[in-house]
């Protein structure tokens, strides 16, 4: 369902962007990374993934894996020959 949604979505916005435009998404370890393989499947190109890493992330009480301590984007463009879209530095 998530995957089906996902792709839904994203097919929406690729034909919405201009050909020289970028998106951005946001995700956990729990999802990320389908959305990953999701964005290149649809022909997106992926300009850079980048980790946010909180400052103040929620304890992990239990012990049983590392703290979840970051979130993931992704930034990725229309495709692979977009060449014009904004970069602000």
């Amino acid at each position: 369902a998530y995957d089906a949604f996902t792709r839904a979505w994203l097919i929406a916005a690729r034909r919405l962007l201009k050909p020289d435009g970028t998106l951005w998404v946001i995700g956990s370890y729990h999802n990320i990374f389908r959305v990953g393989t999701i964005l290149q499947d649809l022909g997106f190109w992926i300009l850079n993934d980048i980790v946010w890493r909180k400052t103040n992330p929620m304890p992990n009480f239990k012990g049983r894996r590392f703290q979840n301590a970051h979130e993931t984007l992704i930034w990725a463009s229309r495709d692979q020959n977009a060449r014009r879209y904004t970069f602000n530095y």
